[in-house]
């Protein structure tokens, strides 16, 4: 199971910060897109990390049941 970690507007928004989904080879862009209609998560900025690495949502990105996709709000500093 892949898992999903929501932090700070987003976790509120979603109702939870953290939940678990089966996947299976999937596109980060497909997962966003899921998320967004089960969330409206668009009307957000947002960092994703995937595996503890920040990623860009608009770029190819494959995911796969065992990895840990986290969806930040915006931060500031150091």
């Amino acid at each position: 199971m892949a898992v999903i970690r929501y932090f700070g507007q987003i976790a509120e928004a979603t109702g939870c910060t953290r939940e678990q989904i089966s996947l299976v080879n999937s596109d980060l862009k497909e997962l966003l897109q899921t998320l967004n209609e089960q969330y409206d998560l668009d009307r957000f900025q947002k960092h994703i990390a995937v595996n503890q690495v920040l990623v860009n949502p608009d770029k190819a990105c494959l995911i796969k049941d065992s990895d840990e996709i986290v969806i930040l709000p915006p931060y500031a500093g150091g």
